[in-house]
């Protein structure tokens, strides 16, 4: 149902010449919990919120949202670090990625102490692990198949 929604909107935006407002729209309604003082909501989302409840608007909305990227040829990276990466290091990511993928980039970093160091980016559905965590799983997964296979 939610995907339906969602590509029922983005068809919706697309041949009404309307997708850059719905999609502005949408990116301010997923960031706030009261929408009632917002002034000349589009009428689509305004129709929208009367047929579904609120959790499943925020999700219809995420989902448009990825949908609208993808139209716009946008590929959604997720950076995650243990610490705040500075500008010039998301620039130089960002610089690879957009050369790699061939696709103008939208990211977003996130910070989890619990990766110790290094980083992991998700670009659509290529995942690039090189956070401490993950390479000391990897050493204890190694440990445990030596142990079992003797």
């Amino acid at each position: 149902m939610i995907d339906r929604y969602a590509s029922d909107l983005l068809n919706c935006a697309i041949e009404n010449s309307r997708l850059e407002e719905l999609y502005t729209y949408s990116l301010i309604l997923t960031q706030r919990t009261d929408i009632s003082d917002l002034s000349r909501i589009p009428h689509e989302l305004i129709y929208l919120s009367e047929i579904i409840s609120a959790n499943d608007m925020k999700e219809v909305l995420l989902k448009f949202i990825g949908k609208s990227r993808e139209y716009f040829g946008l590929l959604n990276v997720s950076i995650f670090s243990a610490v705040p990466l500075a500008y010039t290091q998301l620039t130089e990511i960002e610089n690879k990625l957009v050369s790699a993928f061939d696709k103008q980039v939208s990211m977003v970093n996130t910070v989890d102490p619990s990766l110790l160091g290094g980083i992991r980016i998700i670009a659509g559905n290529i995942v690039i692990d090189t956070t401490i965590k993950k390479a000391l799983e990897d050493i204890k997964k190694s440990v445990y198949r030596r142990v079992y296979l003797k």
